[in-house]
């Protein structure tokens, strides 16, 4: 197994590489730094309908040779991170509280809405926001539609359940 100290790096290189970088942002100045924006308050966390989604376990997906994953927490919200394929195996041990989910970790933490069989996020950068618009296909699937504020790549991506034994607590 890697050490966190390890993945980080290949955690920020899949998400350069799944959101892209097509250069200077909005906020960059000329000289290369970055203004750091204003960042909206996190929303209020909503405790999860019991049954809407699965906490024992990660949903996962894959495109091309990017392997996401994500945690809900019956509290309300959900994280998750992204790999390269290979190494997105290793991704499940990262999403837990005591992770760090600060402007510069590969982990993001978003409150989530359930909205009849939607399931809404967003998640937060210092580059950016992608908004998650999932609908649940049943207990063990959801497709989401993610659309990248940062570079306007908008996907379609099924994300299946995999059972841990870990409770999300």
């Amino acid at each position: 197994m890697h050490s966190r100290h390890v993945l980080v790096p290949i955690l920020s290189a899949a998400l350069l590489i799944a959101c892209g970088d097509d250069g200077p942002g909005p906020d960059e100045q000329a000289s290369g730094t970055l203004e750091q924006p204003a960042r909206p308050a996190a929303p209020a966390l909503t405790p999860l309908p019991e049954g809407a989604l699965r906490v024992d376990g990660v949903y996962r997906a894959r495109l091309g040779g990017v392997g996401y994953v994500m945690r809900f927490f019956p509290e309300g919200y959900v994280m998750n991170t992204a790999a390269m394929a290979k190494e997105a195996d290793g991704l499940k041990t990262l999403l837990v509280p005591s992770t760090p989910v600060d402007g510069n970790s590969a982990v993001h933490r978003s409150a989530v809405r359930i909205e009849g069989d939607s399931v809404l996020f967003t998640t937060r950068s210092q580059k950016g926001e992608i908004d998650y618009q999932g609908l649940r296909l049943g207990t063990d699937s959801i497709r989401f539609r993610k659309y990248s504020h940062i570079n306007g790549r908008d996907v379609t991506v099924t994300y299946f359940f995999e059972p841990d034994g870990l409770s999300a607590q």
